[in-house]
C-alpha cells in the first residue's frame, strides 16, 4: 500500500509541475524535465541561463522537492548552489526535506541538513520529517535524522609506537679489476664490496687530483662497474672512494695504480672504442678518445689503420657479425671526415667471437664491446689482427 501511495504521489508531482508549466518557457518545461530525469549537466545550463533554481506550482510544490522525492543528488545540490530554497513549503506544509525522508533518499537529506534545512519543522498534519519517515517504514531514514545533530564519540587515540632506529648501513671496498691502467685513456673497471647503493659515486683520489667516474652502473649491493678518464693523469697509486647517496663514505687506499703510457712510432695498437649495448653510435666520452688516436694517425700519413669491431656474447652470431660491422664503418667514417685517407681504413668485424675479457657480466660485456684501432706498416689479417688485439 505504501508502494501505491508513494507512486500516486510522485504523479502527482510531476503532473502538477507540468500542468502549471503548460503556459510557461520552454526552459522553465525542459528544467522540470532535467530534474525529473535527473540531468545535472541539463538542469545547471538551464540554471546558468537563467532559468529559477525556486519554480514552482500554485499549491508550492518546486523542483527541489521533485529532486528530493526522486532521489536526484546532483540535481538538487546544483538548485541549491543557484539559492534554491531548502525550507520552502508547498500548501500541505511539506519540505524538500519531508520529501526525502518519505523515499529514504538519505543523501539528499544530509545534503539538505547541511544547507540549513529545517529538521523540526512540521506540515499541516504537525507531522516532522521524522515522523514521516517512520510512517513510511524508512527505518535507516529514521536512525539518520534520529542521530543528525548529535556529538560523535571520539575515539581514543592509538599511542604512537616509538620509531625503531633505522640501521646506519656503510659501504666497504673489497677489490677494484683491473687495479692498474695506462694514462692513455678511459679504463673500464669493476668494483667488488658490500651495501653499494643506486646513485652512488665513485672517483680515484691521489693529493689534490681526482678523477670521477663515468657511466657508473649498480648492478647489484656488492658490484658496480664505470669508468675512469686517466688520459695524461700522473703515474702513481690513487685511492678508490665511494660515496653512496646518503653521505656514506669509504675509501681503498692506493687501489689503483695509473702507469705511464709510452707510445711506439710505428705499428702500434691505440686504444679501443667502447660501444653501448646495441648500438653502433658514437659515445660522447669516446670521441677523446677518437681524437687522440687521429692525432697519431694524421702523424704517420704513411700507416695503414685497421679497424676490429667486436661485440658481447649476447645475440645471434649474424646479428654480431652486422653490429660489428656497424661500429666499424661508424669509426672508419669519424676518420674519414676528419682527414684520414679512405684508403689507408681497413676494416674487420668479428662479432662476438673473439672476447677480450672473459666472463657473463656486466664488466665483461662493456670491454668486448669495442672497435680496436691498430696503426700498421703492412695489411694484417683478420687472424693476425686477432693475435696482435687479443692476448
Amino acid at each position: 500500500m505504501k508502494s501505491f501511495y508513494s507512486k500516486v504521489v510522485i504523479v502527482c508531482i510531476v503532473a502538477l509541475l507540468l500542468a502549471f508549466l503548460a503556459g510557461c518557457s520552454s526552459n522553465e518545461k525542459a528544467m522540470v524535465d532535467a530534474v525529473k530525469n535527473g540531468d545535472t549537466a541539463k538542469a545547471q545550463s538551464l540554471l546558468d541561463k537563467g532559468v529559477s533554481p525556486n519554480l514552482k506550482t500554485d499549491d508550492g510544490k518546486t523542483i527541489l522537492m521533485l529532486a528530493a522525492y526522486l532521489g536526484h543528488t546532483d540535481v538538487a545540490n546544483a538548485l541549491i548552489a543557484k539559492g534554491a530554497d531548502v525550507n520552502g513549503k508547498d500548501q500541505d506544509g511539506k519540505t524538500a526535506l519531508m520529501y526525502a525522508a518519505e523515499k529514504g533518499n538519505i543523501d539528499i537529506a544530509k545534503l539538505l541538513l547541511e544547507k540549513g534545512a529545517d529538521l523540526n519543522a512540521v506540515d499541516n498534519k504537525g507531522e516532522t520529517a521524522l515522523q514521516i519517515a517512520k510512517d513510511n517504514n524508512q527505518t535507516e531514514m529514521v536512525k539518520f535524522l534520529s542521530n543528525w545533530g548529535k556529538p560523535v564519540a571520539k575515539p581514543t587515540p592509538t599511542p604512537t609506537p616509538e620509531a625503531t632506529p633505522v640501521p646506519v648501513v656503510t659501504p666497504a671496498i673489497k677489490a677494484i679489476t683491473p687495479a692498474k691502467g695506462l694514462n692513455n685513456g678511459s679504463i673500464l673497471v669493476s668494483l667488488d664490496g658490500v651495501n653499494l647503493a643506486q646513485g652512488l659515486q665513485l672517483k680515484l683520489v691521489s693529493g689534490e687530483t681526482q678523477i670521477p667516474g663515468v657511466n657508473v652502473k649498480v648492478t647489484s649491493s656488492d658490484k658496480v662497474t664505470c669508468f675512469f678518464d686517466i688520459t695524461g693523469k700522473a703515474a702513481g697509486q690513487y685511492d678508490v672512494v665511494v660515496t653512496n647517496p646518503d653521505g656514506k663514505t669509504v675509501s681503498l687506499p692506493k687501489g689503483f695504480q695509473v702507469e705511464m703510457f709510452v707510445a711506439t712510432p710505428i705499428h702500434q695498437i691505440l686504444k679501443p672504442i667502447f660501444f653501448d649495448f646495441n648500438r653502433w653510435t658514437i659515445r660522447d666520452d669516446q670521441t677523446g678518445i677518437l681524437d687522440q688516436n687521429l692525432a697519431f694517425l694524421k702523424e704517420n700519413p704513411k700507416l695503414y689503420v685497421i679497424l676490429g669491431g667486436h661485440a658481447d656474447e649476447r645475440g645471434t652470431v649474424q646479428y654480431n657479425l652486422e653490429l660489428t660491422a656497424k661500429r666499424t664503418q661508424a669509426v672508419k667514417e669519424y676518420l674519414i671526415n676528419r682527414g684520414i685517407a679512405a684508403e689507408r681504413i681497413i676494416i674487420y668485424a668479428y662479432g662476438k667471437d673473439h672476447p677480450a675479457k672473459l666472463g657473463h657480466e656486466e664488466a665483461a660485456w662493456q670491454y668486448n664491446r669495442r672497435v680496436d684501432t691498430l696503426e700498421w706498416e703492412t695489411v694484417l689479417t683478420k687472424d693476425q689482427v686477432i693475435d696482435e688485439t687479443i692476448k
